[in-house]
C-alpha cells in the first residue's frame, strides 16, 4: 500500500510540475505583449 501511495504522490507531483509549467509560459506570454 505505501508503494502504490508513493507512485501516485509522484505521478501528481509531475501533474502538477506540468500545470506550473504550463502557468509560467502563459504569464511569459502575457508580459512579452
Amino acid at each position: 500500500a505505501q508503494l502504490k501511495d508513493l507512485a501516485t504522490q509522484q505521478s501528481t507531483n509531475i501533474t502538477w510540475q506540468g500545470d506550473l509549467n504550463l502557468l509560467a509560459d502563459a504569464i511569459k506570454n502575457e508580459l512579452r505583449k
